[in-house]
């Protein structure tokens, strides 16, 4: 599930960052930063070792082949990858694909992370209620 976080509703509390499994997100001046798993992916394209791989809808990163050259820290977009300091390799976001759910969107107390699916029916309803009331006054 994509991710978008909404800035407005980030109250800064971090819950997100002390929650995940893969130390995978962190907070900018209120603004949650994670691996929006970019369609060109650009991590992708630049890993020498092909530690990042497309699947499905994510980007995903092999542990086991990634050397910590940091080229991939250097082409996102976002910023949303780091090197671990512990491990000298690469750290992301990967949906937690491990779990049923994503942590961070469970765990966010004001709904500031949501898919981009809810986010667009949202956008949607407004829409139609606005569309509705333009109708109902030109009648």
């Amino acid at each position: 599930m994509k991710i978008m976080p909404n800035i407005e509703l980030c109250v800064d509390c971090g819950k997100c960052e002390r929650s995940c499994p893969h130390n995978a997100i962190f907070i900018v001046e209120g603004i949650p930063i994670r691996c929006m798993h970019c369609e060109s992916a650009p991590c992708v394209q630049v890993c020498p070792e092909d530690a990042l791989k497309k699947v499905g809808d994510r980007i995903i990163l092999d542990n086991d082949k990634c050397i910590g050259c940091s080229l991939c820290t250097e082409v996102c977009p976002i910023g949303a990858i780091r090197i671990d300091t512990s491990s000298g390799i690469a750290t992301k976001c990967n949906d937690c694909m491990e779990f049923d759910s994503e942590i961070c969107v469970d765990v966010c107390p004001t709904g500031a992370l949501s898919s981009y699916t809810k986010i667009v029916e949202d956008k949607r309803e407004d829409m139609l209620v606005k569309l509705k009331k333009l109708t109902s006054l030109n009648k």
